[in-house]
């Protein structure tokens, strides 16, 4: 069977008043149009004589309309339970202050059109269950249908949610999702999302997260797509598929602490730039992986316990290429099958790093070594173990990672050697 789809033509109404004195007779002797684009003469029907009431008024379909009145909710602290959706208008907003515990019931979703901030504490934080925890609760999702806005997330747990949502023909993939606009995210936690193909996704948007823990999530802990912002001092472990992946994207990814992930670590694809700083990376089916024409920046960090450490391919043919990357200052060894593995006219330079195995063709090699590293070397030179950041990452504030990082001012002694200006290695590959 086959069909022509052609599309509906819109229909506008246009109405004439006499305005005068006295009522008079109007008279329409031609009427004609044409479609400012094409030329072409459309059809014009006369409509005189037809009553209009005077609430009447004309629009274009694709204006939104702008009459919303101003519906500012406040939950102050205490428990609550949503049995349907709540939806807030784009001139309103929603205020969610701390001790305050949201249980949803199955399916049950928040929609932000407005202004969304959550001021949880971290002796009361906010709370976001499911009523009963095999029924899962659907989504948090905030849409920038006003630009004005920049949402805020602070001391906030989100579990048991995560249930595909659509409004107005969106569909939302994460448990919190953001599209179209701005959102901080710091100190709270995200837990055993249940389905949904992210914990957090965020589309079109600049979304900064801080201080973060995502733990048993159900495949992506985070998703950026077409999407700006920081990714940094958070906590990762067991997601079901990636704990970070990246699409056309150009966030700074720094002073994580990524282990267990399904799939990837950080995956970055389809032409995304990001730079990948300061991080610990262990025991992941694949550390980074870089795909589709994709350069990320990847400094000081390391690599460790991984299937392959870092992984470069080509998986989308319109992008013509495979993945790139620049590797400086890092530990990438004690992978279990490869340190590095590069395929389908992949490239990758590796600079003042220490890395052993790998595979395929395109591989530069500045000032690199070859040691054998295990879990209990990294105490030299004063390095920490992994498990002692673990520790760290999980006490939970701020205090601990300006210990490990300086405040931000400068970076830790995770690599093997000096940080090198990474501007003066960028102009060098270019």
């Amino acid at each position: 069977m086959s069909c022509v789809l052609e599309p509906s033509p819109l229909e506008y109404q246009f109405i004439v008043k006499y305005i005068g004195e006295e009522e008079g007779q109007l008279t329409i002797k031609n009427i004609s149009a044409s479609n400012s684009i094409t030329g072409d003469v459309t059809y014009v029907e006369d409509g005189v004589g037809i009553e209009v009431e005077q609430s009447e008024y004309s629009i274009h379909p694709w204006q939104i309309y702008d009459g919303y009145k101003a519906e500012n909710i406040v939950f102050e602290k205490g428990e609550y339970v949503l049995e349907e959706d709540l939806i807030i208008n784009k001139n309103s907003s929603l205020t969610i202050n701390s001790g305050v515990n949201l249980k949803l019931e199955e399916g049950v979703s928040i929609f932000v059109n407005g202004e969304l901030n959550i001021n949880g504490t971290v002796e009361e934080p906010v709370i976001f269950e499911a009523v009963t925890e095999d029924k899962p609760w659907g989504v948090l999702a905030l849409q920038g249908y006003n630009t004005d806005y920049e949402h805020q997330i602070s001391n906030t747990i989100f579990k048991n949610g995560g249930l595909e949502s659509r409004y107005e023909n969106t569909l939302y993939t994460g448990m919190v999702s953001a599209y179209n606009t701005r959102v901080t995210i710091e100190n709270s936690e995200f837990i055993s999302n249940v389905g949904g193909d992210d914990t957090f996704n965020g589309k079109n948007s600049y979304v900064h997260i801080n201080n973060c823990k995502f733990i048993d999530t159900f495949s992506d802990s985070i998703d950026f797509d077409y999407t700006e912002g920081i990714i940094e001092n958070s906590y990762f472990e067991n997601a079901g598929n990636d704990s970070i992946d990246i699409m056309t994207s150009t966030p700074t990814i720094r002073n994580n602490y990524i282990v267990g992930s399904g799939d990837k670590g950080i995956s970055v694809g389809e032409n995304s730039e990001p730079v990948i700083f300061n991080n610990i990376i262990i025991n992941n089916e694949i550390g980074i992986q870089s795909k589709d024409m994709s350069y990320p920046m990847i400094v000081n960090n390391i690599i460790y316990d991984n299937n392959v450490g870092i992984h470069l391919y080509k998986k989308n043919l319109r992008y013509g290429g495979g993945g790139q990357a620049v590797v400086v200052n890092s530990i990438v060894t004690g992978n279990k099958k490869y340190d590095y593995e590069c395929r389908d006219n992949s490239t990758v330079t590796f600079i003042n790093s220490n890395i052993i195995t790998g595979d395929g063709d395109g591989v530069d090699f500045i000032n690199v070594t070859e040691t054998n590293i295990n879990i209990n070397d990294f105490k030299q030179n004063n390095y920490m173990t992994p498990e002692t950041y673990k520790e760290l990452y999980l006490k939970g504030t701020i205090e601990h990672y300006d210990d490990i990082f300086g405040g931000g001012s400068r970076s830790a002694s995770i690599g093997l050697y000096e940080m090198i200006d990474m501007k003066e290695v960028h102009d060098e590959e270019h």
